[in-house]
Order: structure tokens, then sequence, then C-alpha cells
């Protein structure tokens, strides 16, 4: 797919796409547009303005098919994305109806949480975001009865490994990442992500019967996407939320901490800004403790603090997605 790396030349591949849905060319349309998805500032691009014109002018399949598309890549394909809080009410019944269709993903939830905060909604937040059993710590190790933690840190700071040392780069700073974990030929990674996904599994299996907006359509069938941090001193990750994903896992591989201080290294989760300060938002700080694995909502919030000179922290996180929208 072409590289773009502005917001201007993300919104001309869209409406590049866009046009060439409306003229038939489908295979072209959903290349370009998958190509401006792709890109971070493809949040910029009005989805729902393309989508509701392809279906006036009788456009149905393709217009689908860019749905599902702009679903995976993580875009609020609703009106209410393209004019925030400007309407509350609207917004509301707006993501409620998409949310009864089964159609969201990690942005618009939490775009929809913010729509929630700002209407005072607290109840019906806390119903969305503060649920006791979307957030769980799994001693991963401890129930395989292996040492993992140990041979993977290893692995991903041997010379085998190519990692990239990223000092500023979407919400990592200072940090190296090695991409695409998951497919590194190892048997511990091998059986550390055989147990992701049984972990996954039986956690979506668990939210049957909850009270909940979105859990109800759970994946059936999903895909693991994964990555590595390694932070050797102050990296950390700004507040952040992954739009893609149905769940995310983090799994620690190494804490080494140079100095002891209260939640030093921890893994946070809280609401996404001064300006929520209603009730209902998540909240916690989980240690990284190695061997442990952190599985919670792709929308909720989560960040971690600069370590101190001298610490150690490697983690593998990844993305549960649905595979339903990727097709």
């Amino acid at each position: 797919m072409p590289i773009v790396d502005s917001g201007a030349s993300v919104r001309l591949m869209a409406d590049k796409g866009y046009r060439l849905a409306l003229a038939g060319d489908d295979g072209e349309a959903i290349r370009a547009y998958g190509a401006a998805l792709k890109v971070k500032l493809g949040r910029q691009i009005p989805v729902f303005m393309h989508l509701s014109e392809l279906r006036r002018r009788g456009r149905e399949e393709i217009a689908d098919r860019l749905e599902r598309l702009s679903l995976h890549y993580g875009a609020d394909i609703t009106q209410a994305a393209l004019r925030p809080q400007a309407d509350i009410a609207a917004a509301l019944t707006e993501y409620r109806t998409h949310f009864e269709r089964g159609l969201f993903n990690g942005r618009m939830i939490a775009n929809y949480a913010a729509v929630l905060s700002h209407a005072r909604l607290e109840a019906e937040l806390a119903q969305l975001m503060a649920q006791p059993r979307l957030l769980k710590t799994i001693r991963v190790d401890d129930k395989l009865g292996a040492d993992l933690a140990g041979p993977v840190a290893g692995l991903l700071l041997g010379d085998a490994v190519t990692r990239t040392w990223t000092e500023e780069n979407q919400t990592i700073r200072d940090m190296d990442r090695v991409m695409d974990v998951d497919r590194l030929d190892d048997p511990h990674v091998a059986r550390l992500f055989a147990s992701f996904h049984a972990e996954v599994a039986d956690h979506l299996a668990e939210m049957d019967g909850i009270d909940h907006p979105v859990f109800r359509w759970r994946p059936k069938v999903f895909d693991i996407g994964a990555w590595a941090l390694i932070s050797r001193g102050p990296g950390y990750n700004l507040p952040h939320r992954h739009p893609q994903g149905w769940l995310t896992g983090v799994y620690y591989a190494a804490w080494r901490p140079a100095e002891a201080r209260e939640d030093h290294g921890a893994l946070h989760v809280g609401p996404p800004g001064p300006r929520h300060v209603c009730a209902g938002w998540p909240r916690a700080a989980i240690p990284p403790e190695p061997g442990t694995l952190v599985l919670m909502p792709s929308y909720y919030t989560h960040f971690t603090k600069p370590t101190a000179p001298g610490s150690l922290r490697i983690c593998v996180p990844f993305d549960v997605t649905d595979r339903r929208f990727s097709s």
C-alpha cells in the first residue's frame, strides 16, 4: 500500500478510495481506503460521510466492505465523531444504535465513554467501564508451572532479534520495540502465545451473561497481534488506548527496578484526562511482575511512568481483534 504521512495526504487517499468506490472499482477502492486508514492520522477521515453517500447512491456492498475495513483499523464510523459534543443526545443515540448492531471498536467505545462523562451519566459510564470482571491479572508462568518470562526476555535482548530504538513514536517514549513477536521461531514464544490464546478464550467465555452494552458481541474467532517493548531506564508510555482491539493484553517478561518506589514500573489504568472527573472510570496500578499477564478492554486508557535510570522492564503487549472485521 502507498505510504501517506500527513493529515492532508491521508484525506486525499481516502477521498480517492471513496471516488473509486462510487465509480465501481471496488478492488482499488479497498486498497486506497485501507492505505489511508492504516495511518494513525486516518482518524481524520470522514468515514460517516463516505459511507452515507455510497449507500444513498445504491453502493451498499462496497459501503459494507469499507465499513468493516474502517472498524478493523479503529476508525469511528459515527457522525458524532465528526463533531464531538455538538449534540450530546444525538451522539448517545447514535453510538447506542451502532452498538446494538455490533458495530464498534476500541475507539468508538472510548469516544462513547467520553460523551457519557460529558453528560455526567455516571451509572451508565460505570456499567461500560468499571465492571470488575473486565480487568484481569493472571500469573501465566505459575499456571503453566514453567519459567517463560526468563527465556523470552533473554531472546528479546539477544542478537538474533531485530530491535528498533524508538525515541518518540505514537505513545512510546525512549524504548526499544520488537515487532511481530508472535512470529519469532522459538519454543518458549510458541508456548507463551498458546497460553495467550487460551487465556483470552477463557476470559471471553467468562463474559457470558455480563450486563454490558458491547461484550455480548465478543468475537467467536479472534486474532492476536503482538510486539515487545524494552525500557532501559526512563522509557514510558503516554496515556493511550488501542483503537483496533477488542481486548488488550500485556505480559511482563522482565522487571529489574533500579530503586524501590511506590508504583514504580506499574501499568496504570484510569480516566483519559482531567476533563473526565465524574465517577465510573476504572483505576488501577498493576506492578510489572515477570510471568504476569494483564487483560483489559482495549478502550481502557492506560499508561506507564518513566522508570529510574538503570531499570529494565520488558513487556509483550498484544491486541485481540475480531476476525469478522478483517475479512
